[in-house]
């Protein structure tokens, strides 16, 4: 009930009349509900708290100490830069990086309008997350899958503008959902000198790495942590909830179809790449060069070079990132 009479005040901040800004917020989410009136939208929407435990124990795939990152002999993956366009609008199938608040949506029902606040526009149904999910911690990452996108827009921060209508043309995948895998990390807010600080680098590191995340591949990160000589004592997923997360998701599933599913279905498996730019930068203050480099780094060690990804430019099958270098000032 709290959170729910904070929603209701948070919606009442919206509004402000000196703010054209603020007016055209208003006017995606009066869009998506004249939308939604018109024609019911048919699916789901899956919400995922990725949680790496901080400390060794029994059955769970912990945070990566240094010695993981140092001892790495994984190969950087693909790093592909594009000098214009949006992470919304990569048509690349990849995984779309929320440059979050630690709060999910962050100031999106408020004055905020930047990278996560402009998400939470144009997809509305990102929105219900701010309902049940509390803030992440260092070593937490939230992923979703399936929001539909209603609105294209011009602008950014006080130059935003609602655009008119938009037609998600994305596949839905065997769960009702649309084919969009959103994966929301924050990044450390104002760090000035201390991001150059091992402890803050391996902050930045984990974060990205939890949030691109894939559990179907957690016997490929198990090797690599007994490479490190980091202690994994178990081979079971784990998730928030303290149940190995094939059987959590399998049980899930039961529930809601009434019959089991793979557990592999939730999770981003076919290998994608990961679609991001100046996480952390800009507002929260972050170094550009050192955030590219961090999340670089994560992505790699994500994937393995037998991903058997078909790139468009190339017949050879790898992961990639691309760097979207956004032309926002």
């Amino acid at each position: 009930m709290k959170n729910v009479v904070k929603m209701c005040k948070a919606t009442m901040i919206l509004y402000d009349g000196r703010s054209k800004m603020q007016e055209n917020k208003i006017r995606c989410l009066v869009h998506y509900f004249r939308r939604i009136c018109s024609s019911i939208p048919v699916g789901f929407v899956s919400f995922e708290r990725k949680v790496l435990p901080l400390n060794n124990c029994a059955g769970y795939f912990c945070c990566p100490k240094a010695n993981f990152w140092i001892n790495s002999t994984i190969p950087l993956c693909q790093f592909r830069v594009k000098d214009s366009g949006l992470i919304e609008d990569q048509t690349f199938g990849a995984l779309e990086v929320d440059f979050a608040n630690e709060y999910l949506g962050g100031g999106a029902l408020h004055s905020g309008c930047v990278q996560e606040e402009i998400r939470f526009m144009i997809n509305p149904e990102l929105i219900t997350g701010m309902l049940f999910l509390p803030a992440m911690a260092d070593n937490e990452a939230i992923e979703i899958v399936g929001a539909e996108r209603f609105s294209n827009y011009t602008g950014y921060a006080f130059n935003f503008c609602f655009a008119g209508n938009h037609e998600d043309k994305r596949e839905i995948d065997s769960l009702g959902r649309h084919k969009t895998f959103i994966t929301a990390i924050d990044a450390l807010c104002s760090p000035g000198m201390r991001q150059y600080r091992l402890e803050f680098l391996l902050r930045e590191v984990n974060k990205a790495f939890c949030g691109f995340f894939d559990q179907s591949k957690y016997d490929h990160y198990k090797s690599q942590f007994l490479e490190s000589g980091e202690d994994v004592t178990d081979h079971t997923d784990t998730s928030r909830n303290n149940l190995p997360v094939h059987e959590s998701i399998s049980d899930a599933r039961e529930n809601y179809f009434g019959r089991s599913l793979t557990p592999e279905c939730l999770d981003h498996k076919d290998d994608i790449g990961i679609a991001t730019g100046n996480w952390g930068c800009g507002a929260f203050g972050g170094d550009p060069q050192v955030k590219s480099i961090i999340q670089w780094l994560a992505a790699s060690q994500n994937q393995s070079l037998n991903s058997g990804f078909i790139l468009p430019t190339s017949v050879q099958k790898q992961p990639y990132f691309i760097y979207l270098c956004s032309a926002h000032p």
